[in-house]
């Protein structure tokens, strides 16, 4: 990325405009909080192990959350979709969100989160040097962190669940035209980290993904959600989340399309 005053200024006012981040005091719940070192200082990372407990899990998730998302509120979902599977999930406060060291930026995050990835992943090395299923999990802006991440990872996962995928330089300007100024808002869209631009990520990612999209999404618009869709390499399962806007919450009435696209990546990925 380039120096120049006026560009680390566009990408800064970038960040400004999506990331919502907070460090106040979060109960995590029955997470166990896992401290990862990283060039940026100590990232907070939390672990939800399966009940009971074990040291060779069937399956390996990592969750990114969105824009406000905080890894303290992190649930056990998809666990409860995965029958008797030994599950071991884990979540993150990226840089600037809770204890985590950093400044809340999309670059940072698209950093850390490698960081976040590789010691995950290797901390479940096998004597055979073979490791668990890793699937990850992003919910919007997440969902950028999660192809970012599979797309440059040297070990990749076995599958994706993203949610609500948005492209991040669309959603801005599209929100942006809301505000008088909004024209001017394309010269500092232009500064998305490439890592984070999930229409650049998607073509490079091949490994099978179920995808959730909320029927009453206005923040990541479906056609927008589509043009992500359109865009990645791999097998890919759909799942329409009725009668829902981007936050809104899955219950009961989602329950056996939920499980229906999870079951189908299980045998797509083989867990």
């Amino acid at each position: 990325m380039s120096r120049r005053p006026i560009n680390r200024f566009r990408s800064r006012m970038l960040s400004r405009m999506i990331l919502r981040p907070s460090s106040h005091p979060l109960d995590h719940g029955e997470q166990r909080r896992v401290m990862v070192p990283t060039k940026l200082g100590p990232l907070e990372t939390f672990l939800r192990d399966s009940q009971p407990p074990t040291e060779t899990p069937d399956l390996v998730i990592l969750k990114f959350p969105g824009t406000a998302g905080r890894g303290e509120r992190s649930t056990a979902f998809p666990t409860p979709f995965l029958n008797a599977r030994r599950v071991h999930v884990w979540t993150w406060n990226p840089p600037g969100y809770g204890q985590s060291a950093g400044r809340a930026s999309l670059e940072n995050i698209a950093n850390s989160a490698l960081c976040f990835y590789d010691h995950v992943a290797l901390s479940y090395d096998r004597s055979d040097g073979s490791r668990p299923p890793i699937w990850m999990l992003g919910n919007s802006l997440g969902c950028a962190t999660a192809l970012g991440v599979s797309a440059n990872a040297d070990f990749k996962p076995t599958g994706l669940i993203l949610r609500n995928p948005p492209p991040l330089d669309h959603v801005v300007r599209h929100v942006a035209k809301k505000y008088p100024l909004g024209r001017f808002v394309k010269s500092i869209t232009d500064r998305l980290d490439a890592a984070m631009n999930a229409l650049l990520t998607a073509p490079r990612v091949d490994v099978p993904a179920l995808f959730f999209q909320s029927e009453f999404d206005t923040l990541v618009l479906p056609e927008m959600q589509q043009m992500i869709r359109d865009a990645y390499a791999g097998p890919q399962y759909l799942v329409e989340l009725k009668g829902i806007g981007h936050d809104g919450i899955i219950d009961d009435s989602h329950g056996l399309a939920v499980s229906n696209g999870v079951d189908w990546l299980c045998n797509q990925s083989g867990v």
